[in-house]
């Protein structure tokens, strides 16, 4: 029978047992008649297949060979449909629409089955498994090949049934398999593609409706033989379109599918996502003057789970050490990824497994991942302050570090504190392999606390501290044995560091004025001041956050931070109160902070609740973005008059501040370092009075005067 142009809807109850063998064409005059010879040759009784030809383009003699093949083999279901714009994908879909039968496989143009193939398949079938044959691959004529990398994988698996994540390459093409037909038309090829679109198919499949492969047994001689011509993916000019423009958008649909798994599948769609990385790092092992424009072009495409580690491997040079990294929810992992992504190198970091001390935020990852190499987890106990937790993770990261550094070894070393760790495996690093430059970063004090106290914790006189002390001394820093690790760590770096970095002059200062006076000189002529970095603007609008009272005719000021309603901001908060009725109700307040609720009943008993809304931290990437909707963003000085000759603290929100665009009112006292940053607005810490004039000003400016 062969019926054309013919594709009426079928209802799942008409389907009947048997196969539909979807074949898209596409000017094929010269090689489809030996695809539908194999076909013609199954063993498979003709009352259980039939054959859905789908043309696709422009005309050739594709439809003449297909009538003839027809008329010949009037006992077989023959059915030619036309789709009139060219494409793969649309062809597939067409055909997936027309299928009468229970279950259906595809064919292309150019392949050939063997005689059991068909029978095969449908032996094995069920609602939830696929059945998946060999594969052979035959190029320019020659003999099959049976030793290709599928084959590989379905050995193993031979007459078995396996889970989509034991034959991931099983996923990467359309051919060799029997899928329900149901099933496959609620799951359409994705026409946007212009290649892998079979990849997200299989995926597509796998995320809505869990199966199994069933690898046909050997006995079965079920053999697709795919011919491997010039133009196959697999012999494709390797083009930035093609390796990477398309494999990206490929990666997107995976991302995107990825988020929408169950966790039980989720490692399917990321094992394809590696895969198709892998040709993008293959063509920019070939073309590295390209690899700025594919990450750009990663970039747009803003995905949350690339598998940047592929496109780097091998490549670092550069060893991080941050014993609190992201994704840990921690200021100190932010600054540290920040600092990776400003400096532009690729890294392999070091940092400790925190979750007992700290929750984690997925998408912080984003802001250095195309920048990471290996990340390493040192799984130590979790502590700021204890010695011997620390030397634990120093011991660990030692040996991680060195079954994992690159066999020419690093060029250079990057560390950061506030976490003092960071300091002391980083220093053991430079003793042993004295060649790496090592930069030390401080982010604040180590060893003097907000209120200029000293911060002690008592050390061991242990073969790691000799060790690094010796090393110090052989630096020409004369240190007699410490008795305090925080102050180890400020001394230990400033001996052995190739550079050390301060975020301000005031905190350079203010740490080498309490360190023994010739270690200071020594560290002075090493030193630069480097403030935190902002990130780039894509950032601001990475992770859109949503606020449900955000009135358009009010000056709406934020605040995200530590906060108490009877002493915190207390100049904004006393100024706000001294407004007029009318003037105060355009103000308001938002505060973003930790235990909001306790925070929202003090402003209730404080009777601030007209004018301070209370919110909940929001995660880190939608901070960014809250921080471009509000008029005006406010930052404090730590109040450090009464126990500090100078200010040494920088606060972190200010670089964040700083990149949003957004006007910022800064609290500062004289001469601390955020006041000499460009602030929009500047009034004194404690200073009710010019806190209340510039809220006047900025209501005059943004509220039009009545009438």
């Amino acid at each position: 029978m062969y019926e054309r142009d013919s594709a009426p809807a079928v209802s799942s109850t008409s389907r009947s047992r048997g196969i539909s063998v979807v074949i898209p064409t596409f000017r094929a005059e010269g090689h489809i008649a030996s695809c539908l010879g194999s076909l013609a040759a199954q063993t498979l009784s003709p009352d259980l297949f039939e054959i859905i030809i789908v043309l696709n383009g422009p005309r050739d003699g594709t439809g003449a060979v297909i009538d003839e093949f027809a008329r010949r083999n009037p006992h077989l279901r023959v059915r030619r449909l036309t789709v009139n714009k060219a494409g793969v994908s649309r062809a597939r879909n067409l055909g997936i629409a027309a299928a009468r039968q229970e279950f259906t496989t595809f064919v292309d143009d150019d392949d050939t089955v063997s005689p059991t193939f068909l029978s095969s398949l449908l032996a094995y079938a069920g609602e939830h498994v696929i059945p998946i044959a060999n594969i052979a691959d035959v190029a320019d004529g020659g003999e099959p090949d049976h030793d290709n990398k599928v084959n590989e994988q379905l050995r193993a698996w031979a007459g078995q049934r396996a889970r989509p994540e034991k034959l991931p390459r099983a996923m990467g093409f359309n051919a060799a398999k029997l899928i329900p037909t149901r099933v496959a038309q609620e799951v359409a090829y994705d026409g946007t593609l212009s290649s892998g679109e079979d990849i997200v198919f299989f995926m597509s499949l796998l995320a809505h409706h869990p199966f199994v492969f069933q690898v046909v047994a050997p006995d079965d001689q079920a053999i697709y033989y795919r011919t491997v011509r010039p133009n196959s993916v697999s012999r494709r000019e390797m083009t930035f379109s093609f390796a990477v423009e398309d494999r990206v958008r490929v990666i997107a649909r995976l991302d995107a599918l990825m988020e929408r798994c169950p966790p039980d599948r989720q490692g399917v769609a990321a094992a394809l996502m590696r895969a198709q990385a892998g040709v993008i790092r293959r063509f920019l092992d070939a073309r590295p003057d390209h690899r700025g424009d594919a990450l750009r072009n990663i970039r747009e495409q803003g995905l949350a789970n690339f598998p940047y580690d592929v496109l780097n491997r091998g490549l670092a040079r550069t060893l991080a050490v941050s014993y609190c990294f992201v994704p840990y929810v921690d200021t100190s992992a932010i600054v540290a990824a920040k600092r990776i992504r400003a400096a532009g190198d690729i890294v392999d970091v070091i940092y400790n497994a925190m979750d007992s001390v700290r929750g984690t935020d997925k998408e912080t990852t984003r802001i250095s991942a195309e920048l990471i190499d290996q990340a390493l987890p040192i799984h130590s106990p979790s502590s700021f302050g204890n010695w011997a937790a620390i030397r634990d993770f120093c011991m660990r990261g030692m040996s991680a570090i060195q079954s994992r550094r690159p066999p020419e070894g690093y060029e250079r070393l990057y560390s950061r504190v506030v976490w003092p760790a960071s300091h002391f495996l980083a220093a053991l690093y430079k003793v042993r392999h004295p060649e790496v430059v090592w930069t030390a970063e401080f982010s604040d004090p180590v060893s003097r606390d907000v209120h200029g106290l000293e911060r002690t914790s008592p050390l061991t006189d242990d073969e790691l501290l000799r060790e690094l002390l010796a090393a110090a001394r052989k630096a020409g820093a004369d240190l007699p044995m410490p008795d305090n690790m925080y102050a180890a760590a400020e001394n230990i770096a400033y001996a052995l560091a190739d550079e050390l970095v301060f975020t301000n002059e005031n905190q350079r200062d203010y740490m080498l004025s309490y360190c023994p006076p010739a270690l200071a000189e020594t560290a002075r002529l090493k030193a630069r001041v480097d403030p935190h970095p902002s990130l780039p603007a894509e950032f601001y609008t990475a992770s859109p956050a949503t606020l449900d009272d955000l009135p358009a005719d009010t000056v709406n000021l934020a605040y995200f931070g530590t906060f108490y309603a009877t002493r915190g901001l207390t100049e904004v908060v006393d100024a706000i109160a001294r407004l007029e009725d009318d003037t105060r109700k355009q103000v308001r307040l938002h505060v973003f902070t930790g235990n909001a609720e306790e925070i929202s009943e003090q402003v209730r008993t404080a009777q601030l609740d007209d004018v301070i809304v209370v919110r909940p931290y929001r995660p880190y990437l939608q901070f960014l973005n809250l921080t471009t909707a509000f008029d005006c963003l406010l930052v404090n000085d730590a109040k450090t008059g009464s126990s500090h000759s100078v200010n040494p603290y920088l606060p972190s929100k200010w670089s964040d501040y700083m990149g949003s665009g957004t006007p910022v009112w800064g609290l500062v006292e004289p001469g601390s370092p955020l006041s000499r940053e460009p602030l929009t607005y500047a009034t004194p810490t404690g200073d009710v009075d010019a806190a209340a004039e510039l809220l006047l000003r900025l209501v005059a400016a943004k509220v039009p005067p009545a009438g």
